[in-house]
């Protein structure tokens, strides 16, 4: 019978985790952190393309254009809502935060912008139950022919919707960057909400109220959609 005299084996214990480290560093098997890279799709049309079903709430709007080449500039804006103000630099799990009181019926987080960008690179995705998208949004990617209006429906929400808004059009042209680097857009590029504009009524010297009849300013309401 062998006997292992317990310094031998002590070291030899030591030199197999290690040793097994190094070798699996080596292979790319040991990360000690997260890439903010999303792993590829490996079957179908797509396969060899970044996986928008494995976007990460530790991911920012800055790393999605990164892996994506869809400027940060957009997703941030379409992800913005009245005094909900989302920037390129936050992160996606932000979102459950930030729209946590303003919604109930449906949920706006991270498998919201998985369904964004899936939609904007046309890479087919199923959403988990009760995954909304904020009306700025939506009318994005109506407005680019990238979504009608039944899955319109079925993606919106209804507290949202009861809010006035309007959002600048952009075009096809604008709504990408090349894949790899960091874009950003002109003011004339960027989605927002914009509030209700309309003159006050007045009075005149003699006590005489004459009103002016309010118009609504801006390029395009959801309800016109």
């Amino acid at each position: 019978m062998i006997t292992i005299k317990r310094p031998f084996l002590a070291i030899l214990i030591l030199v197999t985790i290690f040793g097994g480290i190094l070798i699996s560093t080596a292979l790319g098997f040991w990360k000690t952190q997260s890439t903010k890279t999303p792993a590829q799709l490996k079957t179908g049309q797509f396969a060899g393309m970044p996986d928008p079903g494995d976007i990460r709430g530790s991911y920012t709007f800055l790393d999605i254009e990164k892996a994506f080449g869809i400027k940060a500039t957009i997703l941030s804006e379409a992800f913005s809502f009245d005094k909900i103000i989302v920037k390129p630099e936050d992160k996606v799990n932000v979102l459950e935060t930030l729209y946590a009181d303003a919604v109930a019926s449906k949920e706006i987080g991270t498998d919201s912008v998985r369904l964004f960008v899936a939609v904007m690179k046309k890479i087919p995705y199923t959403p988990e139950d009760g995954t909304g998208l904020p009306p700025n949004a939506i009318l994005y990617l109506i407005q680019n022919k990238l979504l009608d209006s039944d899955k319109a429906s079925q993606y919106k929400v209804t507290e949202l919707e009861t809010l006035g808004h309007t959002m600048k059009a952009l075009t096809p042209s604008q709504e990408t960057s090349a894949s790899g680097q960091a874009g950003t857009t002109s003011s004339t590029e960027q989605i927002g909400t914009k509030p209700v504009q309309g003159t006050t009524a007045t009075a005149s010297a003699t006590g005489e109220h004459t009103a002016t009849e309010k118009t609504v300013t801006g390029a395009t309401t959801f309800a016109d959609v």
